[in-house]
Order: C-alpha cells, then sequence, then structure tokens
C-alpha cells in the first residue's frame, strides 16, 4: 500500500457485501461454529477487509460465522487501493490464518485471469520464483472440479488433493474422482490414504481397476494380511525371523546366480569378488556358530553349571572333600574318566555342516 493509500474501520451490512472471492477460500464446519462461539462471547476482534464499491477480500470466515451468529453488520477495514494490489497484499503478509495451497493457487488464478497480469509478474509481486507459481496453478490445472469443492468444504485435505489426488488425477482423473469420493465417505486417515496410493503405483491394469472401484474392500484386505504377517512373526519369534532373512538371503543369491551372462566391468568384478570373499567367510562363521552352539541331534547345548568355588558352598552341602569317603575311587573307572568335552573335541560332531 503506497502512501497515497488510506485504511478506514466501518460497519457494513454484511448484505451489501460483494462475495466476489468466496469461491477461493477453504472453510470448514468445524472451526466455523468455534469462531461463531468466539464471537458471540467476545464479539467481532478483527475487522475483515474491503476495498470499492464493497468488495470483501479478506475475513469470509468471519463473515460466515457472524451469519451463523444472526448479525446483520460486519466491521470492516475499508482500503482505498485498487482490488489487485489488495489481493497482492494479504497473500504476501497473509490472514488471520495460514494460507492453504489451494486458496494460493485460486488467487494467484484470480490475479492472472480477472487482473490480467502474467504468472512472472504475479511471482514478483508476491517476492517468490517463477516456479513456485506455476506449481500452484499445475494443482488447479490436475484437480477435477468435484475434487477441488471437496477441498473448498473442508470434506478433503489440501495435503491429500496436492500429493495424491493430483497426480492420480494427471494418470487417471476418474481414478481421482473415486478416490476422493471414498476418502469423504470413509473419513480414510492419512496413512491409509499413502499406504493405498504406494500397492496403487505398483500394481498392474487389471489391479489398479479393482482398487478404484472398492477401494474399501481393498483396504480391507491388506489389513487382514499385515495382521496375518504380524501374527506370523509374533508366532515366529526372534529365531524365526532370523531363519527367514537367511532364507531371503538364499534366494538373493538364487536370483543372482542366473545371471551368468552378465558381463562386468573391471572394477564392478574386483568389487564383486571382494564381496563374494566377504560372503564366504561370513558363511563359514556362521556355520560354526551354528554347530558350535548345538548337538549332533540339532538340539542346543545349554550352559554348564557355575562352578562352587565361584558362588561358595550352601552351608548344609558338604565339600567335595568329604563326597571321596563314600564313594572311593574305582580304579578300572578312573582309568576310563576324561573331559566331559573331550568327545566332542575329537570329532564326536562331524565337521563342516553340522546340522544342516
Amino acid at each position: 500500500m503506497t502512501m497515497r493509500d488510506t485504511m478506514e474501520v466501518v460497519e457494513m451490512e454484511i448484505a451489501h457485501l460483494e462475495l466476489r472471492y468466496a469461491y477461493t477460500r477453504i472453510i470448514k464446519r468445524e472451526s466455523l461454529v468455534v469462531l461463531a462461539a468466539s464471537i458471540e462471547q467476545w464479539g467481532q476482534i478483527i475487522p475483515v477487509i474491503t476495498v470499492a464499491p464493497r468488495v470483501l477480500i479478506d475475513g469470509y470466515r468471519r463473515v460466515a460465522a457472524l451469519k451463523l451468529c444472526k448479525r446483520d453488520t460486519v466491521l470492516a477495514e475499508h482500503w482505498s487501493c485498487k482490488e489487485d494490489q489488495a489481493l497482492l497484499r494479504v497473500l504476501v503478509s497473509g490472514s488471520e490464518r495460514r494460507w492453504d495451497v489451494v486458496e494460493q493457487a485460486a488467487l494467484i488464478r484470480e490475479l492472472m485471469d480477472g487482473h490480467k497480469m502474467s504468472g512472472v509478474r504475479v511471482a514478483e509481486r508476491l517476492g517468490r520464483h517463477p516456479s513456485w507459481v506455476a506449481r500452484r496453478l499445475s494443482l488447479l490445472e490436475a484437480l477435477p472440479e468435484e475434487i477441488l469443492q471437496k477441498v473448498r468444504a473442508g470434506c478433503l485435505s489440501s495435503w491429500a488433493a496436492s500429493r495424491v489426488l493430483a497426480p492420480l488425477a494427471r494418470a487417471n482423473a476418474d481414478h481421482a474422482a473415486a478416490l476422493g469420493r471414498w476418502i469423504t465417505r470413509e473419513h480414510v486417515s492419512t496413512r491409509e490414504l499413502v499406504a493405498f496410493f504406494a500397492h496403487y503405483q505398483s500394481a498392474t491394469a487389471i489391479t489398479r481397476e479393482r482398487m478404484a472401484a472398492d477401494p474399501s474392500l481393498f483396504m480391507k484386505a491388506l489389513r487382514s494380511r499385515e495382521e496375518k504377517q504380524a501374527a506370523g512373526q509374533l508366532r515366529a519369534g526372534p529365531e524365526g525371523r532370523w531363519v527367514s532373512d537367511l532364507l531371503g538371503v538364499v534366494a538373493t543369491l538364487r536370483r543372482l546366480s542366473l545371471s551368468r551372462a552378465l558381463v562386468l566391468s573391471p572394477d564392478h568384478r574386483s568389487r564383486a569378488i571382494k564381496a563374494i570373499g566377504e560372503l564366504t567367510r561370513l558363511l563359514h562363521i556362521l556355520d560354526t556358530e551354528i554347530g558350535r552352539t548345538h548337538d549332533s541331534k540339532g538340539l542346543a547345548r545349554c550352559r554348564p553349571n557355575p562352578s562352587p568355588e565361584r558362588h561358595g558352598h550352601p552351608p548344609d552341602q558338604p565339600r567335595s572333600q568329604g563326597l571321596e569317603e563314600h564313594h572311593p575311587k574305582d580304579p578300572a573307572r578312573e582309568g576310563q574318566s576324561r573331559d566331559p568335552t573331550a568327545g566332542e573335541m575329537a570329532g564326536d560332531l562331524p565337521s563342516g555342516h553340522r546340522d544342516l
């Protein structure tokens, strides 16, 4: 606003306001009720913004809340500048809340179509890069009008519209519209929407048609599969996860072994040989560890009991010397005694793949 421009706060009839930019605003019913309750208790604190003759530039939520309160007048800050200058100023400075990306896009479109400003000029006046303006305009062009109306009514979030529905609409507008109706009807969470779109991107054409025709059925099947997987992992425990990881490595190696005709560059060949050497070493360590911790029947060995010298003798137990008085040494048995682990050291368990 230049030095020649002035502003004054006046009281206006709501019925006389020209709500030219109402379609550019997102007004959620819940927030509107909260704002109306605040106005009932405290009155209107922040005035709306108008320009000549009575065009409402900013404050559409406050006007809607005043109507809920059965008020006939509104406190307005009237600017003497031109309409396009007022739009640029509220876009730069913001309003009583943060601008939504869809609202920004709609006002930029108004500046370009209604006030004959170029995209470069709008970006310059807003202090933005032209690509910032282009991204917002592409969002409006990609989204069907049905989805835009749901966004303005607060039934769809701008995040869902810009991150999921807009890319989907560029590829298949019918699927985007069907997905928008599903989100509105079922109040789908962001997590579910992200999961749906991730599966949609990797699905075949026939599967995509089925997903778009009944998204709820697909999500129900997906949740059922995830629950079964979680139950299986809980049932298998850490041992099952360990074996599953090992089987995954085997599957990867099997797939690599089928690429025998693959020609590697000297650098890639050197790295591959080094990786195979590391793999061989790790496999040997796993093989040895499994054989060391399991007996020949595949049963896990228990650790020996703590030595009496470490933990001491209970007061009601005699010391080991007293056992010799009740069990004299047998020469025949004495010659056969040996270290209980000697058999294992001597080869009771076969070397290499013991229980694999």
